[in-house]
């Protein structure tokens, strides 16, 4: 699957809400919606871009 701009976005947040809400593995949320590639860093990017406080790039957060 292709993911255009638009679904980036909608998966960042989707991350980041979970995210907050405890999930602090970002390789595993990635994972959990079988993003790759390609797309896995269009995703990360949108993420890094929305959510800043947010470690992304394979970080994991301390809880």
């Amino acid at each position: 699957m292709i993911v255009t701009d638009y679904m980036a976005r909608v998966f960042a947040r989707a991350i980041a809400i979970r995210y907050k809400a405890g999930e602090t593995d970002i390789n595993a949320l990635l994972d959990g919606y079988n993003l790759q590639g390609d797309n896995r860093t269009l995703v990360l990017a949108q993420l890094a871009a929305l959510y800043p406080e947010i470690p992304h790039g394979g970080e994991q957060a301390t809880a």
